[in-house]
């Protein structure tokens, strides 16, 4: 029993107001919030978002457990949490997204790429019966963030596109 007007704090149930967490305790605090994703979906968001607050390496976050948040990444943290609450998409929170070997830039204006679209990718070099120095062109139309041409590109090392989004 807390002695009268004295509120204690287990790591668990720090509000997320407080400014003084350990990397530990912030990734507890984040699972939770995004305990609605389940647990291992929960646990890997909460380590992405931290590892981008503090500019640090998931095994970072492990190694150094014990270490404290400053208390400017522990509220960019927090925002970021609470906008996955509410159900913004990782890529739009982190404002980018990995698609086959590149870190596109994406926004709430730019659909995510999917990974599904890395198959469409391998496919087409499969079938193509293109060489990566093979010439030709092609047209992306609706084009979005520019993963599936940007990819091609890159790969095909003498390939030339056009493309073209409404955005």
């Amino acid at each position: 029993m807390n002695p009268p007007g004295v509120t204690l704090f287990s790591p668990l149930s720090k509000p997320a107001s407080f400014t003084s967490l350990t990397f530990e305790e912030a990734l507890r605090w984040g699972r939770k919030q995004l305990a609605f994703l389940g647990n291992q979906e929960a646990a890997a968001e909460a380590e992405r978002l931290l590892e981008e607050a503090l500019g640090c390496s998931r095994a970072t976050l492990y190694l150094e457990a014990r270490r404290s948040v400053s208390s400017r990444d522990l509220k960019q943290y927090q925002q970021w949490i609470r906008q996955r609450k509410k159900r913004m998409p990782l890529a739009y929170i982190l404002q980018g997204a990995c698609f086959w070997n590149e870190y596109l830039d994406v926004g709430p204006e730019c659909l995510i790429p999917r990974p599904e679209t890395e198959i469409l990718i391998e496919r087409f070099i499969e079938a193509s019966g293109f060489s990566k120095a093979s010439p030709f062109q092609f047209l992306d139309l609706g084009c979005g963030s520019g993963a599936i041409w940007l990819a091609l590109l890159r790969h095909f090392q003498n390939a030339r596109a056009g493309f073209l989004d409404i955005s």
